[in-house]
Protein backbone atom coordinates (compact mmCIF):
# COMPACT_ATOMS: atom_id res chain seq x y z
CA UNK A 1 0.00 0.00 0.00
CA UNK A 2 1.18 3.68 -1.12
CA UNK A 3 0.77 6.91 1.17
CA UNK A 4 0.99 10.06 -0.06
CA UNK A 5 1.52 13.15 1.61
CA UNK A 6 -0.54 16.76 0.79
CA UNK A 7 0.68 19.93 1.51
CA UNK A 8 -1.54 22.90 1.08
CA UNK A 9 -1.92 26.35 2.41
CA UNK A 10 -5.30 25.84 1.90
CA UNK A 11 -4.91 23.30 4.76
CA UNK A 12 -2.81 25.32 7.01
CA UNK A 13 -4.63 25.19 10.17
CA UNK A 14 -3.99 25.60 13.80
CA UNK A 15 -6.61 25.23 17.11
CA UNK A 16 -8.10 28.59 17.82
CA UNK A 17 -6.90 30.31 21.23
CA UNK A 18 -7.91 32.63 23.51
CA UNK A 19 -5.29 35.18 21.86
CA UNK A 20 -7.68 34.72 18.75
CA UNK A 21 -10.65 36.29 20.13
CA UNK A 22 -9.63 39.86 19.65
CA UNK A 23 -9.75 39.18 16.15
CA UNK A 24 -13.34 37.43 15.90
CA UNK A 25 -15.19 39.65 18.51
CA UNK A 26 -15.50 42.26 15.32
CA UNK A 27 -17.13 39.53 13.13
CA UNK A 28 -19.17 37.92 15.73
CA UNK A 29 -20.62 41.38 16.57
CA UNK A 30 -21.23 42.39 12.93
CA UNK A 31 -25.24 42.29 12.72
CA UNK A 32 -24.15 41.54 8.51
CA UNK A 33 -22.06 38.34 9.87
CA UNK A 34 -24.45 37.41 12.67
CA UNK A 35 -28.19 37.80 11.06
CA UNK A 36 -28.29 33.84 10.48
CA UNK A 37 -27.31 33.01 13.93
CA UNK A 38 -30.13 35.65 15.64
CA UNK A 39 -28.30 38.90 15.27
CA UNK A 40 -24.86 40.45 16.46
CA UNK A 41 -23.45 39.79 19.94
CA UNK A 42 -23.25 43.34 21.90
CA UNK A 43 -20.48 42.34 24.49
CA UNK A 44 -17.39 41.25 24.72
CA UNK A 45 -18.81 39.04 27.50
CA UNK A 46 -21.08 37.70 25.40
CA UNK A 47 -18.59 36.63 22.98
CA UNK A 48 -16.94 34.43 24.76
CA UNK A 49 -19.73 32.68 26.29
CA UNK A 50 -20.55 32.47 22.79
CA UNK A 51 -17.82 30.83 21.89
CA UNK A 52 -17.50 28.27 24.65
CA UNK A 53 -21.42 27.25 23.96
CA UNK A 54 -20.32 26.89 20.22
CA UNK A 55 -17.26 25.09 21.36
CA UNK A 56 -18.46 22.97 23.83
CA UNK A 57 -20.72 20.24 21.70
CA UNK A 58 -17.43 19.92 19.03
CA UNK A 59 -14.91 19.23 22.07
CA UNK A 60 -17.53 16.13 22.93
CA UNK A 61 -16.36 14.72 19.43
CA UNK A 62 -12.96 15.53 19.31
CA UNK A 63 -13.09 18.66 17.09
CA UNK A 64 -11.85 21.83 17.95
CA UNK A 65 -12.47 25.41 16.29
CA UNK A 66 -9.70 25.99 14.28
CA UNK A 67 -8.12 29.36 12.72
CA UNK A 68 -6.13 29.62 9.46
CA UNK A 69 -2.25 30.58 9.77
Amino acid sequence: MQFYELNSSRMDYRELSADDLNLLTPLLRSEETMQTLGGALSSYEQTLDWLVDYAAPLSGRGLRLAART
